[in-house]
């Protein structure tokens, strides 16, 4: 569901290759990971330690912020269930 709601708000996902649909779809993975452990530790900073490590890691990989911003927000409607 999230990928398929990242690809409407990032159309540039179009044209990503099967590995990098595959990294992506990884990254969406440990967001929702780092959500469920800084809960459980009642620790929003084991979240947003991850993110900004997660920011660098993308920006030195040349992807633009924009994508991580559309990736957060496509997970949104998830975790209203």
């Amino acid at each position: 569901m999230a990928l398929g709601v990242l690809t409407d708000r990032f159309p540039a996902m179009l044209s990503y290759s099967p590995a990098q649909l595959a990294r992506t779809s990884e990254d969406l993975v440990y967001i929702v990971r780092f959500v469920a452990a800084a809960q459980l530790v009642d620790d929003v900073g084991v979240f947003t330690t991850f993110l900004d490590w997660l920011t660098g890691l993308l920006s030195a990989g040349a992807v633009p912020a924009a994508a991580l911003a559309a990736g957060l927000e496509a997970l949104l409607p998830c975790s209203l269930r």
